[in-house]
């Protein structure tokens, strides 16, 4: 038997159409469901390889597929939930003024009333939405400016902008010095580690800020032996700060790592 000369092309737009249709949502009754099945019964005697015959396949499920979104279409017109949106515009556009007030006073249930709010809370909410830029601008891609360089903040920085009191910080950081002192006074010296982590994680996160603004002034040093992979910490003197640099450690403090190290096991 001569096989057709338009096979695959054919089962490959079934498909393809099928697939835009569903995806986008458009009106299911645009494919031609008789003709497509007239198709597939068409051609199905003449497959003879597999791929054949899964391309078939794939195109009776696709074309099922339709067939349920055809049904859906059908329901939903049908129930009272459905309005033609050219009938509500037009009756919209003919509708007076008066008409659409009313409409819109039985339909508005908003969550506060006239009466809770003042009548300049009433002026700003004008304001802002006469401000507001259209809809196209406001969701309009962002232009390619310049970037700006990654920077820091220091102490001094986050006092002039009052995120923190320079006298709380200063009794926080004596509290921890001190305790340092004590651990220090019996003790050649204190494991970083040992130091840092407590029961609480973001009292944790806060010694160690704490300890490297420490280290950072040289009233600390902290001593590394990467050999060992262990970090300790010493008493230091501001007059040899600046002689004697302290020695620097990259050590991750997340949630993860506490939790393994509260639980009896070193950090890496």
């Amino acid at each position: 038997m001569t096989k057709p000369k338009v096979t695959h092309d054919d089962l490959l737009r079934i498909i393809d159409l099928c697939r835009v249709v569903e995806t986008r949502g458009s009106d299911p009754f645009e494919v031609d469901v008789q003709r497509y099945l007239t198709t597939l019964k068409k051609h199905l005697p003449r497959w003879e390889l597999l791929d054949e015959l899964m391309l078939d396949a794939e195109a009776l499920s696709q074309i099922t597929s339709i067939i349920r979104l055809q049904k859906k279409w059908i329901a939903y017109r049908a129930s009272s939930l459905y309005v033609d949106p050219l009938v509500v515009e037009l009756k919209i556009r003919l509708s007076a003024p008066e008409a659409l007030a009313k409409a819109l006073s039985k339909s508005w249930h908003p969550i506060v009333s006239l009466e809770q709010i003042s009548p300049k809370r009433i002026s700003d909410a004008f304001d802002y939405w006469n401000n507001l830029l259209p809809l196209d601008e406001r969701f309009a891609p962002l232009s390619q400016g310049e970037l700006m360089q990654p920077g820091s903040f220091d102490f001094e920085d986050l006092v002039r902008l009052k995120a923190v009191s320079a006298e709380e910080f200063k009794d926080v950081l004596n509290s921890i010095m001190l305790e340092l002192k004590e651990r220090l006074g019996s003790e050649e010296r204190v494991e970083y580690e040992d130091f840092i982590y407590v029961e609480d994680f973001q009292e944790t996160v806060l010694r160690a800020y704490l300890t490297s603004f420490l280290v950072s002034e040289g009233a600390v040093i902290l001593h590394v032996n990467p050999l060992e992979e262990e970090a300790y910490l010493t008493l230091g003197h501001l007059e040899e700060s600046s002689r004697t640099p302290s020695s620097s450690k990259v050590i991750t403090i997340d949630h993860e790592s506490w939790k393994m190290y509260m639980a009896g096991g070193k950090t890496e």
